[in-house]
């Protein structure tokens, strides 16, 4: 994550959070392909590569984030708005797997 926040102070927050979720749809069904294999080195490369793309993500989007806001109302704005975010979709997940 500490490697994302350089590369994004380097090359900006919106184009390596394009390039890192073109990677997640790209990179999904391939990743999935070697977590299903029986060898567990294959299985390893898969679960590297899905840390991968999110320590990117992870990385980036705090700062994108508390650049989004305006000053007056960053704090309320980033950490209500994620929050909320996180509770709800984060929150309804095992649920929703549960009742699946």
């Amino acid at each position: 994550m500490i490697a994302a926040g350089l590369l994004s102070d380097r090359f900006g927050r919106k184009p390596l959070l394009i390039v890192t979720c073109v990677l997640g749809l790209v990179g999904a069904v391939p990743l999935f392909w070697l977590l299903k294999q029986h060898s567990a080195l294959f299985a390893q490369f898969g679960q590297l590569g899905f840390m991968l793309v999110i320590a990117l993500y992870g990385g980036t989007l705090p700062a994108f984030l508390v650049e989004a806001a305006p000053a007056q109302v960053r704090c309320t704005a980033v950490s209500f708005g994620y929050n909320i975010c996180q509770g709800v979709i984060g929150g309804l997940t095992p649920l929703i797997a549960k009742l699946s």
